[in-house]
């Protein structure tokens, strides 16, 4: 930046932070808390001027603000390899928040959804004394008299707060060591799961069935030239999903009887749901839902959780207790996504055999 007095923030209006997050090099935290504090005086105030420009439903300045900073710059322009590691760690931030609350509200539990707009980043470049700002919309107006509203499509869920386990995973993912493919893989991933939970009209649900397959398919590398798409994607959740418990289905394939959980199941047909989408083919609203109850995007959140928690405790991210130390990763993994609720969670989808009282399993 070529002006001294220049000030760069970047933040997310109606994030509603409890505390600060540590993704990389990127820092979330709220600038209601005690970090606001230790700023200069005079870029404190210029920060705080445009900060009241953000505004909730009555017209009230919002106390929801996070600001996003990059360690060791904050307050200033960041270059394009920084500015691309903030947004990966903004998305890894947006699934710990959502995706958690999703396996939750199948288990019937959720403390209120939120949608992706929650975490909306705004960046504007200030200068210190002036009121004068270049908006956007393209036009420069004053501080004072210009009014951000927060968009209709920011669900409220500010009692839903990121699971930090899963934070202190991605952290992890974006220090040194982790392979570099996968982690491109990885976050391009989680920039699809994103996109498939904006809520604003102009997103439609059968929309984010397709982004969720295309984040399917970037996390599982499935190869272009694979001639079914779908099966592939089924086997692959077989390997993630089949366990001694799973409820197990049989179905011609191919003139073959070909036998998977109901989860390997699930994949099929899911990725044959996003085919007929992209095709153009007849889809009905009822094919976007799974049973009575849950959407397929819900199930998907939850498929996507598992895989991605598998994925992490592959390559030894995820914290564990060290009573778990004789255990493999894939092994840590299984245990670890029992106390994340997923065991419920695939029992009330009839994926998994429930044990009644009396210690007898039978299928759902």
């Amino acid at each position: 930046m070529g002006h001294t007095e220049d000030v760069f923030v970047s933040i997310m209006p109606w994030a509603g932070l409890q505390q600060e997050i540590k993704i990389g090099n990127a820092r979330f935290w709220p600038w209601e808390g005690t970090k606001a504090g230790m700023i200069d005086g005079a870029t404190k105030d210029t920060v705080q001027r445009y900060l009241d420009c953000f505004v909730d439903d009555l017209g009230d300045a919002v106390k929801t603000v996070a600001v996003c900073s990059y360690e060791g710059k904050e307050f200033r322009c960041l270059t394009d390899s920084e500015m691309s590691e903030m947004r990966c760690a903004r998305d890894a931030l947006v699934f710990c928040v959502i995706c958690p609350q999703v396996v939750q509200s199948i288990r019937g539990c959720s403390v209120g959804l939120c949608s992706a707009e929650r975490f909306q980043v705004v960046g504007q470049q200030l200068e210190k004394g002036r009121t004068t700002l270049y908006v956007v919309s393209g036009h420069n107006t004053t501080l004072g008299q210009f009014k951000i509203h927060k968009p209709l499509a920011v669900s409220s869920g500010y009692l839903a707060q990121p699971e930090f386990p899963l934070i202190k995973a991605f952290d992890k993912v974006l220090g040194a060591g982790f392979p570099e493919g996968l982690r491109r893989r990885l976050f391009r991933s989680l920039e699809w799961f994103r996109l498939a939970h904006v809520e604003a009209d102009q997103v439609s649900e059968q929309s984010r069935v397709v982004m969720m397959a295309t984040a399917f398919e970037t996390l599982l590398d499935i190869p272009a030239q694979t001639t079914d798409k779908s099966m592939f994607f089924a086997d692959e959740v077989e390997k993630k999903f089949a366990i001694q418990e799973s409820v197990c289905d049989s179905r011609v394939y191919k003139k073959e009887v070909h036998t998977r959980s109901r989860a390997a199941w699930w994949a099929y047909d899911y990725y044959k749901l996003r085919n007929k989408i992209v095709h153009g083919d007849d889809v009905c609203p009822a094919d976007t839902r799974y049973g009575s109850h849950v959407g397929q995007k819900d199930v998907a959140d939850l498929v996507l959780h598992s895989i991605l928690f598998q994925v992490l405790c592959e390559n030894d991210c995820v914290d564990y207790p060290p009573s778990m130390s004789r255990l493999t990763p894939e092994e840590r993994a299984d245990v670890l996504l029992c106390y994340e609720g997923f065991e419920e969670a695939q029992q009330i989808l009839g994926w998994l055999q429930k044990q009644d009282t009396e210690g007898v399993e039978h299928a759902s």
